[in-house]
């Protein structure tokens, strides 16, 4: 972490106005206990019940002892400004606990900004605090920035928290990535490039810019012709919260052959002509386009548990042109219109039994604006077509995540996610899509696509490390199903899909390097409306290389 927790409040001696206002006995909570031999005496206790401040002093050996586990016990409860004071009366130790209120910041005015709010709460408490750090913590690293958080203690009961500004001594501001990988695509190619860069600015703002294309003369790209995908996002962490502008642009060239019905094809027998079908190649032009503002703020935050809330606008700009004999430039596919999301995200860190966890939970509402132009129509025809898509969407997107240690070295995860809606067929950039790497491995992308959809993955890891490297091979299983919208055919009913595979990782040990994945899955079980399709989207395995730096 660039910006510390703030330390335990130590225990400090009592001014003489303290012993007094002890002396005149104006407090009304007194705990009294002997420990080592001495006799104890907490004035002024007020987050903790008397019998488990007995408990706690009655388990030390000697009355500083006491007194520091007390400290600790106080900034665990989330209470890191209650103050211990503490003086000797005859043979009695008085320890007067007192909260403490913030004064104010002292530091860099980037870092100050963050806590301001924070100023003048009578009973601040650890999670009010990380609130504000998490976002200040982000800055700081972009920055290249650590802090070291110290207490400048007020006999008034004031505290002033001072950030001490430390500059990172290894910080990079920039790094990239080159990958290769054969993981596909929904809409053409097996064998794709990217490269990507950052740059972390000196307001903490962050530039990610990336570029994809289809290796398309190395195979598998089957009409594919071309494919360039070109991404961008800047965002910056405020006091207010995390906000980005994303930009995505995809262009992609294909040349299917269709079937046509030609009424000379069949060949003429003297002069009786006989109909026939040809196949004719398509050349197919797509276009899409996505801009999105989105924003996440904290509602809660402490060391194992997190709540925060993000929204986001997206407008979505796809299209898609064919060439023919018959009609040059035909819009094959258009679809223009926005898209409202809000949701909520939950993380917690914790132990079951003597092991460690992690749980992660989201819930996302999206909602379509802006009209049904172009193709989206809804022509309230009963079948899966193009014309029957309609932006008039209400989508519900839950997801989950869960990781168990069973040892240092084994874990095992559980993933799931789903998306709902109402009852109408979907944009293509709305549609629930299943196949490719990490979502069912056995199959390329695509192999199941459906307005509503679930999956599931659940997997076991073993993570070797080494000096430069960690190594990580992992078994898993997956399930996935999806189904059409207001649909009379059988893609309205449940496809489902399950495989089981195994997943080979190596990372280096630094953050740059050389990184591998390779992911062997077959599968289990299958039931779709259409086979012969699907055995077209079987894949023998992925993989994929990143070079970072």
């Amino acid at each position: 972490m660039a910006i510390d927790l703030p330390p335990v409040m130590p225990p400090q001696l009592a001014s003489s106005a303290q012993i007094a206002e002890a002396e005149q006995g104006t407090s009304s909570s007194k705990v009294e206990v002997t420990v080592g031999g001495i006799r104890l005496q907490v004035i002024g206790n007020r987050y903790l019940s008397d019998a488990d401040l007995r408990e706690l002093l009655l388990a030390e050996a000697t009355p500083s002892a006491a007194i520091t586990a007390l400290a600790r016990r106080y900034y665990n409860t989330g209470h890191f400004l209650v103050g211990l004071h503490y003086f000797r009366r005859g043979d009695t130790v008085v320890v007067m606990v007192s909260q403490h209120t913030l004064k104010g910041v002292r530091g860099d005015p980037a870092v100050r900004r963050h806590f301001r709010s924070l100023v003048g709460d009578p009973d601040l408490t650890l999670a009010e605090y990380d609130r504000a750090r998490v976002l200040a913590d982000m800055q700081a690293q972009r920055m290249g920035v650590s802090y070291r958080v110290s207490y400048e203690v007020h006999y008034d009961k004031q505290v002033i928290l001072d950030f001490i500004a430390e500059p990172v001594a290894d910080h990079q501001p920039s790094s990239g990535a080159i990958e290769v990988n054969n993981q596909g695509s929904r809409y053409l190619g097996r064998y794709f490039g990217l490269a990507g860069l950052s740059h972390e600015f000196g307001d903490g703002s962050k530039l990610n810019l990336g570029y994809q294309t289809a290796f398309v003369d190395l195979g598998g790209a089957e009409d594919g012709e071309s494919y360039h995908q070109l991404d961008a996002r800047v965002d910056r962490p405020f006091h207010f919260g995390l906000f980005g502008l994303d930009i995505n642009h995809v262009r992609y060239e294909r040349e299917p052959v269709v079937a046509e019905e030609n009424p000379t094809a069949g060949g003429c027998v003297l002069f009786f002509c006989q109909p026939g079908t040809v196949f004719v190649p398509v050349p197919l032009e797509a276009e899409i386009t996505r801009l999105g503002v989105d924003g996440e703020q904290l509602l809660s935050s402490t060391p194992r548990r997190r709540i925060s809330v993000f929204e986001g606008i997206d407008y979505v700009d796809s299209e898609i042109v064919g060439d023919t004999e018959a009609s040059r430039s035909e819009v094959l596919l258009e679809e223009r219109y926005a898209v409202a999301s809000v949701g909520a995200k939950y993380a917690a860190r914790g132990r079951l039994g003597q092991r460690p966890d992690f749980l992660t939970a989201q819930l996302a509402l999206k909602v379509g604006v802006g009209g049904n132009d172009g193709t989206l129509r809804d022509r309230g025809s009963s079948e899966v077509s193009i014309t029957n898509r309609s932006a008039d969407f209400v989508l519900l997107q839950p997801r989950l995540a869960y990781k168990f240690d069973l040892t240092p070295a084994w874990t095992t995860t559980f993933n799931l996610h789903g998306q709902l809606s109402n009852d109408v067929q979907l944009p293509q950039q709305q549609q629930f899509v299943l196949g490719g790497l990490g979502s069912l491995s056995a199959y390329l992308p695509g192999a199941l696509v459906g307005d509503q959809g679930v999956f599931l993955h659940i997997g076991v890891q073993r993570r070797w490390q080494f000096e430069t490297l960690s190594l990580t091979p992992s078994v898993f299983v997956e399930y996935g199903a999806a189904r059409y919208n207001d649909t009379d055919d059988d893609l309205g009913d449940s496809q489902t899909l399950s495989d089981a595979g195994v997943r080979v990782t190596v990372i280096p040990a630094g953050e740059s390097g050389l990184e591998s994945e390779l992911v062997v899955a077959r599968g289990l079980s299958e039931d779709v409306a259409d086979p012969a399709r699907l055995d077209a989207f079987e894949a023998d395995f992925f993989w994929r290389v990143r070079w970072s730096f």
